[in-house]
């Protein structure tokens, strides 16, 4: 007894928010479950519309966000080839979220949005509004409790400032998210050593060898200690290039 089974059912007798709950599930279930993005936008997308019609102000919301969900699912692991329409259709979508989750007082689907939004313009290589995106993110998420998303969106901004030249506001972001880690907000110590490594590679690359060398050793003293940590040859590669610099040539060496 499928859900678009009971979706009808319930619109037989006249309980069309119900109805649309329903719907609104099969076309999760979809996404998620079935890893059909096509037949989720389709059905998100009809939900939207009648629950818009209908008033029903969260279903509508809730809807719209598996539509922009399902617009941009497969782009990360290649399954859905990048389609420049097909984002800035999901950019749309992520945009109306965004406003929509600040109206009806979600912050982190907000936050959740905007940084979204801004993955779709980064993909569509309008990195300045990317940029912006993250940063109108990171700004709204004072509330936001979710540490996983927020250092995900650090890291991911942080990216697209180097990628930019603007290595000074990837090293501020990263210095953050690695204060984060080390005061307990994540367990993750291999998380930590790779974030000190990207920190320490960006501040060489600015020639601040000294600030370097100290978040260097600190990634590989991190990465010795875990037996199962992967193998740590570029964070010793970026220290022995401060050494260098630093006037030790033989620690370089070691």
């Amino acid at each position: 007894y499928s859900l678009r089974n009971a979706s009808q059912a319930f619109a037989a007798l006249g309980m069309e928010e119900m109805s649309l709950w329903a719907a609104h599930y099969a076309a999760h279930l979809s996404l998620h479950g079935l890893g059909d993005a096509q037949k989720a936008v389709e059905g998100a997308r009809v939900v939207t519309a009648s629950a818009r019609r209908a008033g029903f102000t969260l279903i509508e919301f809730v809807a719209g966000m598996l539509e922009a969900e399902g617009l941009m699912s497969g782009m990360d692991d290649g399954s859905n080839p990048v389609n420049d329409d097909r984002l800035e259709d999901a950019r749309q979508r992520w945009s109306w979220v965004s406003s929509r989750a600040e109206t009806l007082g979600y912050p982190a689907e907000h936050v959740r949005a905007l940084y979204q939004e801004g993955r779709a313009l980064q993909w569509l290589n309008r990195m300045d509004e990317a940029i912006a995106r993250y940063e109108a993110a990171l700004a709204a998420s004072g509330s936001v409790t979710d540490v996983e998303l927020l250092n995900e969106i650090r890291t991911t901004a942080a990216a697209a400032y180097e990628s930019e030249g603007r290595t000074a506001g990837a090293i501020e972001l990263l210095a953050g998210l690695t204060t984060d880690i080390a005061a307990g907000e994540t367990s993750a110590e291999q998380e930590l050593a790779r974030n000190l490594y990207e920190k320490g590679r960006l501040l060489n690359s600015t020639w601040r060898y000294a600030a370097a060398m100290a978040d260097l050793q600190h990634s590989i003293e991190i990465q010795v200690a875990d037996p199962e940590s992967p193998p740590w040859g570029l964070a010793g590669l970026e220290l022995g290039k401060a050494q260098y610099a630093l006037g030790d040539p033989d620690a370089a060496e070691t």
